[in-house]
């Protein structure tokens, strides 16, 4: 890639390949500063029908303001392709915490779950979905506690459905996205809960090399029913997962009950880690209950 985007962004360097496409740092030559470039992995026509709901969904992203968010600062056009312009952040994504650490300490991460479910309370009840979440899109800061900001609002490809659907994406879909039924916030949601089982057990709940069986996993009940954790974790987190990831979009909670069911939970967080090699589940809710 040579030359300035939209007269004004410098590239640096690409920096990952996620769910919301190719991103790059940036350097806006204009201003001096350093920021992030998300090359949407659509190519927009010049029709403005064709863009007007990105546009729309980009602006909605700019309004956001929270602690838990990287903010979003415009929508950058070159030609056919179109790149989402964030704040730069100085921090590690999740999915590289993960790849190094495997599983992450049970209390840091409810604590990142409980900001990111904030953070999209925040941008649900503005009309704003985020339909990207995976853990490339979260950004961890290595303070104590750990602090996660979520990234790549706006990014995300809500019209195109259920073929658009990238592979980096898939072990996280829902399965009215898979279906290219109508999508909503609870979308997020089910995200938010096979992102939190991945923190707590250092693997994902639905995975396959093969992206037909995959997709079969997360439709047609043939993937675990019910998360199955093999360490001690509070009463409640568990069940918890379970309903965030019922395939029924009507079944999940908010994003909001999500962050004050943490909350609850977080106070009853076990000091000890079970032994190497220990296998203790916490109690498990009826299997009916992610139809």
């Amino acid at each position: 890639m040579r030359g300035l985007i939209a007269g004004k962004y410098e590239v640096v360097e690409e920096i990952g390949q996620g769910a919301a496409g190719t991103t790059y740092k940036g350097r806006d030559k204009r201003r001096g500063s350093i920021v992030t470039l998300r090359l949407r992995r659509d190519q927009l026509a010049d029709d403005p029908e064709q863009r007007a709901p990105v546009e729309r969904r980009v602006q909605l992203a700019r309004e956001l303001r929270h602690d838990h968010i990287v903010p979003v600062l415009w929508l950058a056009r070159e030609w056919n392709q179109h790149y989402v312009v964030e704040e730069w952040v100085d921090a590690e994504p999740l999915d590289h915490v993960l790849r190094e650490r495997r599983a992450l300490p049970p209390a840091d991460a409810l604590r990142i779950a409980q900001q990111l479910a904030d953070a999209l309370a925040h941008a649900h009840e503005r009309g704003v979905i985020h339909g990207d979440l995976t853990p490339a899109s979260v950004l961890i800061r290595s303070t104590v506690p750990p602090h996660a900001m979520l990234a790549a609002f706006g990014s995300a490809d809500l019209e195109a459905g259920r073929a658009a659907v990238p592979p980096a994406l898939l072990p996280y879909a829902a399965p009215e996205r898979l279906m290219g039924g109508d999508l909503d916030a609870r979308i997020d949601v089910f995200a938010l809960g096979l992102v939190l089982f991945e923190m707590l057990e250092g693997r994902r709940l639905f995975s396959s090399a093969d992206e037909h069986e995959l997709r079969n996993l997360l439709l047609d009940g043939s993937g675990p029913l019910l998360p199955q954790f093999t360490r001690i974790l509070p009463p409640g987190v568990s069940a918890l997962v379970a309903r965030m990831i019922r395939r029924s979009p009507a079944k999940r909670p908010s994003a909001a009950l999500v962050r004050s069911e943490i909350d609850a939970c977080l106070p009853r967080v076990p000091s000890i880690e079970p032994a190497a090699g220990a296998s203790k589940a916490t109690a498990a809710a009826p299997a009916a209950a992610t139809t």
